[in-house]
């Protein structure tokens, strides 16, 4: 069962279970032996998005694989108010995937910050980086480029001793009413479906621009969204290849139930790139 808590509840969450474990310095500042002592690293997938006013963007919270297990994180983000606002934020695929309950909270505290934590319960309960630690949605509201910068972040270990922690590269939203770049790298022939309209499916494909599947491995996330902005399907996720990449939907969320007609949006995110395409399903 995930759980929703009210303000910052990860100070009392850690205090509860410094309570409740044995003692071992729970809380402390230390390198445990056997573990990586590298420091984790949080970081923003896609590094740019490029979206038109009254659109949507999700960025991920991501952690590299400088520590072996998480079990809580803290991170703060900050943007320009004036060019997006911040909608919604949920948890990423490594608590969402996590066998343990979970305690959930997000809240914008100021016009242009928002601070996002999450933490599994239990005895030395834990997640394995790297992956996806939370998602975060932004709506345009005027044209201009805002950046999207981790301002500070807290991460906690199996026994829930904080880590130093690295904080990486953020992002930028470009908000024009052309959404594309100005420099031709998201032309709509390099991510489309057919057929559109479809019944009971249709082929997204997906065809690399020269150079721009590299770093970090060319990770790609396929997923479908509804028109109010809610997950409907993670289509794909894993590693893109250079040329044509092919996905199929078959108009089922993530339960494999059949989803209403409507107009749906696909969206693509890679490194360096937030690829959309609208997809309607007729029935």
């Amino acid at each position: 069962m995930k759980d929703h808590l009210p303000t910052n509840y990860l100070s009392l969450i850690l205090a509860i279970c410094t309570f409740l474990l044995p003692s071992s310095g729970f809380g402390e500042s230390r390198v445990i032996p056997g573990q990586a002592s590298s420091n984790p690293g949080l970081y923003l997938e896609p590094s740019k998005s490029y979206i038109q006013p009254g659109e949507r963007c999700t960025l991920s919270v991501m952690a590299d694989d400088g520590a072996d297990s998480l079990s809580c994180a803290m991170c703060v983000l900050s943007f320009d108010p004036g060019v997006v606002s911040c909608v919604e934020a949920g948890e990423g695929e490594l608590y969402l995937n996590s066998s343990y309950s979970t305690f959930f909270n997000w809240e914008q505290f100021s016009p242009d910050s928002v601070r996002v934590e999450d933490c599994v319960l239990g005895y030395r309960s834990f997640i394995l980086a790297p992956g996806e630690l939370y998602t975060v949605v932004f709506e345009a509201l005027q044209p201009g480029t805002t950046a999207v910068r981790l301002e500070e972040a807290e991460v906690y270990d199996i026994d829930r001793v904080q880590l130093p922690v690295d904080l990486g590269p953020g992002a930028s939203i470009s908000v024009s009413i052309t959404a594309d770049d100005g420099g031709g790298v998201t032309p709509p022939t390099f991510f489309e479906c057919y057929p559109n309209p479809f019944n009971p499916s249709t082929t997204l494909t997906f065809r690399s621009p020269p150079g721009k599947v590299s770093g970090r491995g060319g990770r790609g996330m396929l997923r479908i969204y509804s028109p109010e902005g809610k997950l409907v399907k993670t289509v794909f996720q894993g590693n893109l290849r250079e040329g044509i990449n092919e996905f199929r939907w078959y108009g089922e969320d993530e339960q494999g139930r059949s989803v209403s007609s409507g107009v749906y949006m696909a969206v693509l995110r890679t490194p360096s790139t937030i690829y959309k395409q609208k997809v309607i399903l007729v029935k």
